[in-house]
């Protein structure tokens, strides 16, 4: 399953990637509203959305860059990483090493 979801957000990526950042910005401020209106529908207040989405990306550029690969050891259906340093990392950085390493 994760295979999955890294295989769409991998192609996501590339996709975002052809875009100009000015073109990211006009796509964003259209859809903008549907964000905000999604997330008011999971239960949250809709304008909290700019500071929880400044907050999810301040997260993942602060995420360490590794010098060498991570080994990870297989721990039932999940993996781990044999550091303790990079295990404590949020499953939102742990989960963008992965997808970038």
């Amino acid at each position: 399953m994760i295979q999955i979801v890294l295989s769409a957000i991998h192609r996501m990526l590339s996709l975002v990637t052809r875009f100009s950042g000015a073109q990211l910005v006009r796509m964003y401020n259209e859809f903008q509203p549907l964000f905000v209106e999604a997330y008011q529908e999971i239960g949250y207040e809709g304008d909290q959305f700019e500071g929880t989405l400044e907050s999810a990306i301040q997260e993942l550029i602060d995420t360490p860059i590794p010098k060498s690969p991570l080994p990870l050891i297989k721990e039932s259906v999940t993996y781990k990483y044999v550091s303790t340093e990079w295990e404590q990392l949020s499953d939102a950085q742990k989960l963008f090493l992965r997808m970038v390493l």
